[in-house]
């Protein structure tokens, strides 16, 4: 079994709890969980990364076989720190903090992983520490949304979840062949998987992509979106 890790930005508010909830709830087997905390300053902490054993440790409550929970910390800015992680297999973090996108309730870290170039791997924005059992992706045949498929495939709880495949024609993209690979990417996961198509004639471009898609996740209400960052 390959080991996966999984690096959790945790800087100890209630935003960070309800992630670490999110992180608990799922099976992580043969995965390693990194707990990153990341203070500019700190006094006696190194500015690069090195193990720690906090006085409250974040702990899972039913350990998957071969899973490990590692804390770590430096003495530097957070979105550094985790940028910095370019061995990771996933980047989770919550949604608080003060940022421009303080509207959509997306942090100053946060909205630094989601700019160009900010996160070395895939990220997760955590808003609930419930179970993730229905998920929306959306195909629409670019590279970064194949990406997110194969992302969701290498998850390994993915298999109890319910996949809406939404395929938004947007007049660009190969939203068919985007749909045939997330089928062909997601179908030997065992989760049960549904597609639907949506948008524009092919060759016109009277579709407003965002309008359609959040009037769409508004009816399925899921727990988790995939989607690329093109």
């Amino acid at each position: 079994m390959s080991t996966q890790q999984l690096v959790f930005g945790d800087d100890r508010s209630e935003a960070a709890d309800l992630v670490w909830g999110w992180i608990d709830h799922q099976p992580w087997p043969g995965w390693r969980i990194s707990v990153v905390s990341a203070q500019p300053g700190e006094e006696g902490v190194s500015e690069e990364l090195q193990p720690w054993d906090p006085e409250s440790p974040r702990t899972l409550t039913q350990p998957a076989p071969e899973s490990v929970v590692e804390h770590l910390r430096a003495a530097a800015d957070p979105r550094t720190v985790l940028a910095s992680c370019t061995d990771a297999s996933l980047v989770v973090v919550g949604p608080r903090g003060t940022g421009v996108l303080k509207s959509m309730h997306i942090g100053s870290t946060t909205e630094s992983l989601l700019s160009a170039n900010g996160s070395p791997a895939p990220l997760a924005i955590i808003r609930s520490s419930e179970p993730t059992r229905h998920v929306v992706h959306l195909a629409d045949g670019s590279p970064q949304s194949k990406r997110a498929a194969e992302v969701l495939a290498s998850l390994p709880w993915i298999g109890d979840c319910r996949i809406t495949l939404v395929g938004l024609v947007d007049a660009v993209s190969d939203t068919e062949a985007g749909i045939d690979h997330a089928v062909q990417t997601l179908h030997g996961t065992g989760a049960d998987l549904e597609v639907r198509r949506s948008g524009a004639i092919r060759g016109t471009y009277t579709m407003d992509v965002k309008a359609v898609l959040l009037d769409m996740l508004a009816e399925l209400e899921p727990d988790l979106v995939a989607i690329g960052t093109r």
